[in-house]
């Protein structure tokens, strides 16, 4: 049930524009997670398609070290988020902002689900390059209710399919 439901996490932007002509932007991320009373360290391949010029859904592939001491714990964290672009990309400075879903699996074989609300910041200085910083909270519902913040710095590599 878990597979199945972290293939259609990750397939659901390709699923809602198939035969449309969008966009689709692969990236990276690295940053930190609040992880109870310490820091973990995450890192993450984002994909994002650009449904308008406004409206893009994002999709990420997030590995999480929640103890920078322990290697042998891994986390796995899925959010797809419906993103939000005020200015359509079109200034240096790029706000962002969207709700999603979140699928976590952690190294003790607990899997979770919840919402997120994704906000940031790209920066366009350099031609065909996108560098920025977000801010994600996350609101697990399943198995226990709880939150958590993350942060992160954010680049996009011009790999572009389609438009």
């Amino acid at each position: 049930m878990k597979k199945l439901f972290i293939i259609i996490l990750i397939s659901l932007p390709a699923i809602l524009t198939a035969g449309s002509a969008g966009r689709w932007d692969i990236g990276g991320k690295v940053g930190l997670e609040q992880n109870n009373s310490s820091l973990g360290l995450k890192a993450a391949v984002k994909a994002e398609y650009m449904i308008s010029e406004m409206i893009t859904w994002r999709t990420d592939f997030e590995v999480m070290l929640p103890e920078l001491n322990d290697v042998a714990r891994v986390d796995i964290s899925v959010p797809s988020n419906l993103l939000y672009y005020p200015f359509a990309s079109r200034f240096m400075i790029d706000p962002y902002i969207g709700p999603g879903l979140t699928y976590r699996h952690t190294w003790d074989n607990d899997n979770q689900l919840g919402l997120n609300l994704l906000s940031g910041v790209n920066f366009r200085v350099i031609r065909d390059q996108v560098f920025g910083i977000e801010a994600k909270y996350t609101f697990l519902l399943v198995p226990v209710i709880k939150g958590y913040w993350d942060i992160g710095l954010t680049g996009t590599w011009e790999l572009s399919f389609g438009k």
